[in-house]
């Protein structure tokens, strides 16, 4: 294990990285017959963040969150896993075991599952965040939430309340973002918002917002206009413009056209 920390930490150094995307499964068991959580977990106190998956767009979220608090603590990577089984609200942020042990809850008792360290985090406000791109877009998703009680179980993880976990959910499915978060203690979602004004074409979407922008027609002949026979109707992804698309369906191309609903 300690090798593993000694090799993201001459990573880091050799190329002066503020962030590191790692591939942690499968290939560190095949290749070396362990699991980094464990030295990722003792990297992140030390101040060398190395985040989980290969997930760039998720390491470069964890970065953002890092500069929102200059470093004074390490940044999570709790993933979406399951919801509460009593609180609609709540749902599990979680992962194998890559969070810092400083960040423990005072009371959760600490142990090693297979290399993977396994505590809770300790309870509070926090910031999620998931930066992503999507047909040519950026988008900084981000909000605040606190922390709640749920049921123990395994890994790194905390449980945390939505205001409408039920949207949230929509909002994920629906994209562009994908169940990886990040996430950092206090509120600090203000700053995330004000960070997206300075770069250009990154839109800041707020995680407790949720609204319906319009619908896919399927249009009959394939027009462009709304003159033809709609079919069906849904509710389409935030990033989807205007415009006419085409979608495969059985190998056959079909006519989509989107008109944003007023």
């Amino acid at each position: 294990m300690m090798a593993f920390v000694h090799f993201y930490k001459e990573i880091y150094e050799e190329n002066n990285a503020s962030i590191i995307s790692t591939e942690c499964w499968t290939s560190m068991q095949l290749a070396f017959g362990a699991m980094p959580c464990a030295a990722m977990s003792l990297l992140a106190d030390m101040g060398y963040h190395v985040i989980c998956e290969s997930d760039v767009h998720g390491a470069i979220t964890a970065a953002l969150l890092s500069c929102a608090v200059r470093g004074k603590t390490p940044p999570l990577f709790g993933e979406f896993t399951c919801s509460h089984p009593q609180n609609d609200n709540a749902e599990l942020l979680w992962h194998c075991g890559p969070f810092g042990y400083s960040l423990k809850k005072e009371d959760s008792k600490a142990y090693l599952y297979n290399a993977r360290p396994s505590f809770q985090i300790k309870d509070g406000d926090y910031t999620i965040a998931r930066f992503q791109g999507e047909r040519g877009k950026y988008y900084l998703l981000g909000g605040n939430i606190r922390t709640t009680q749920g049921p123990h179980t395994f890994g790194t993880y905390l449980w945390v309340e939505f205001d409408n976990l039920a949207k949230v959910e929509r909002k994920l499915i629906e994209g562009p973002y994908i169940h990886h978060m990040s996430e950092i203690s206090g509120h600090h979602a203000d700053i995330l918002k004000e960070f997206c004004k300075f770069i250009p074409e990154l839109i800041y979407d707020d995680i407790n917002e949720y609204e319906d922008n319009g619908y896919i027609m399927y249009i009959d002949q394939g027009t462009g206009n709304e003159s033809g026979e709609c079919l069906y109707k849904f509710r389409i992804p935030n990033y989807l413009s205007d415009g006419a698309y085409v979608m495969k369906v059985g190998g056959e191309d079909i006519q989509l056209c989107i008109y944003t609903l007023q």
